[in-house]
């Protein structure tokens, strides 16, 4: 039984892009809460504003009204693409180490290797990949970088866009495995982005379906792809199964 204790709150966001005098509005009063411990599952087709949620709720993009309220700590994010969030010129011990060099709380050079090694055996990682570059690595092991970045500095809240899509079927099979035991392990909260409802089924706890920029359906997910009630939700579920 899942607790509910937010933490993540989104209450009646509108956001977009551009200036007064040019300005693209991408949400539209989207207003939701992810629990403690629970994946919550967003679909919707490409452009219909998932990604610009995710950068709305880290603050890249600002709110044009309405709020993000964080009841943790700063959620970080995983990337469809790793490589290009990668930096090419290190290797991946250095990658990892990064973020706790950046802390408040300053670590000796020893605890951020011992860290750094933690994290790389819990996500699956040999030792010996850390001395590579981002290049030598397989696009399952580098998301497994990704995954460790994410985790490395203690976040419990953690936005996955579409991370698994740039994977063949085998290696997405795995990374899921393996983020739904990080999130047992470790009391996660994800919020997961896809387009791929047979994904978003496998992994998540509840759904929001997401049409031009707004929230059009929510509901655990068993109800949601068992008794869908909104047209939109109907036609994605016809054109995936």
């Amino acid at each position: 039984m899942l607790k509910e204790e937010p933490v993540l709150e989104v209450q009646h966001l509108c956001a977009g892009y551009g200036n007064r005098r040019k300005y693209r509005q991408v949400l539209f009063d989207v207003d939701f809460c992810l629990n403690r411990g629970e994946i919550l599952g967003l679909v919707g087709e490409s452009g219909c504003g998932k990604s610009t949620l995710s950068k709305t709720i880290l603050g890249f993009v600002p709110a044009k009204s309405g709020r993000v309220v964080h009841h943790t700590s700063r959620p970080q994010m995983i990337f469809q693409d790793p490589f290009s969030s990668l930096n090419p010129g290190k290797k991946v011990g250095w990658i990892l180490e990064e973020p706790l060099r950046m802390q408040k709380e300053k670590m000796s050079a020893s605890e951020r290797k011992e860290r750094v090694e933690a994290f790389a055996e819990r996500v699956g990682l040999d030792r010996e990949l850390l001395a590579r570059y981002p290049r030598d690595l397989s696009g399952g092991q580098r998301q497994r970088v990704s995954i460790a970045i994410s985790l490395i500095q203690g976040s419990s809240l953690i936005l996955a866009d579409e991370p698994v899509s740039a994977l063949d079927v085998t290696i997405q099979r795995q990374i899921m495995e393996l983020m739904l035991k990080l999130q047992e392990e470790l009391n996660l909260s994800y919020l997961f982005i896809s387009h791929d409802l047979d994904v978003i089924y496998q992994m998540c706890d509840r759904v929001m379906v997401m049409e031009k920029g707004r929230i059009v359906e929510s509901g655990p997910a068993e109800q949601i792809f068992r008794e869908p009630q909104h047209p939109y939700t109907k036609i994605l579920l016809e054109s995936s199964f």
